[in-house]
């Protein structure tokens, strides 16, 4: 996975300092929304100019022609308050392009809250796709950032294991929550525009012993992975994959039925799933 650091240099006009800042962190929240940029950034003041460092995917993800509407309105409210126009350059010793989905013969979505990249991943080793990538429209690509927003506060949530854990986790496990639908709907948006199969992942912690027998708990089938399709990396590292539902998961973690919650994300028939 490649993940290189790039700087941005902006030089204000006299007596336009408090503005720029602001309109330099609208900005970033842009190029975050549309993928240009991965994670957190850093931003401070050096010999006169704002500088930003922040991660990338690769060597021209800052390039205007990646811009959406939202990051091409935000650089113009940023040049007017500069007194020259604005500098990036990429300041890792690595270089490269970053990861395409053109050379895939599937996706699948996966994140969690210490991941700072994208949700749509390779699936042939499981690299994350940048949005700014994908043949989405711009209202698409805002609505999958915020769903992966959405995904990392419930697994959050789910972590601190507090009064609202099981809740948080049924969003992550459960096929048929408000979360999931939301997700696999974009999985579908996701699969329209790019013309192969994109899966959806089902987090799985709590199970029963047998397991590995569990039906889809998307529509009952059968959907474990035969093991000669099975590796390390990308979707063969997932035990279970249903083809009509879009669906990927693994074994749960604990089998400890008495302490869990097993029945979170199981198959319940079709009259308990029906919307």
């Amino acid at each position: 996975m490649l993940v290189l650091i790039a700087e941005y240099a902006f030089f204000p006009l006299p007596g336009k300092r408090d503005e720029l800042v602001d309109a330099v962190d609208a900005l970033f929240a842009g190029l975050h929304q549309n993928g240009q940029i991965w994670g957190d950034h850093v931003a401070g003041w050096v010999e006169g100019a704002r500088r930003v460092t922040c991660r990338v995917p690769g060597c021209d993800s800052l390039d205007d022609r990646h811009a959406s509407a939202i990051v091409r309105n935000a650089l113009a409210s940023v040049r007017a308050l500069c007194a020259e126009p604005p500098q990036w350059s990429v300041v890792d010793d690595r270089t490269g392009d970053p990861r395409s989905w053109r050379d895939e013969k599937s996706l699948f979505f996966f994140t969690h809250v210490f991941e700072q990249t994208s949700p749509v991943c390779a699936g042939t080793d499981g690299d994350p796709i940048p949005l700014y990538l994908l043949p989405l429209s711009e209202e698409t690509r805002e609505q999958l950032f915020s769903w992966m927003k959405k995904y990392r506060m419930y697994d959050e949530v789910q972590l601190d294991c507090g009064p609202l854990e099981i809740d948080a986790y049924r969003q992550l496990a459960d096929p048929h929550a408000e979360l999931s639908q939301d997700g696999r709907e974009l999985a579908r948006d996701v699969e329209l525009a790019i013309g192969f199969p994109t899966y959806y992942y089902l987090m799985r912690y709590w199970g029963r012993p047998g397991e590995e027998d569990r039906p889809c708990p998307g529509c009952g089938g059968e959907w474990q992975t035969p093991v000669r399709d099975r590796s390390t990396t990308g979707l063969g590292r997932f035990e279970f994959r249903c083809e009509p539902c879009r669906l990927v998961s693994h074994k749960a973690s604990s089998l400890d039925e008495d302490s869990g919650h097993p029945e979170i994300g199981e198959w319940r028939g079709p009259a308990s799933h029906a919307s």
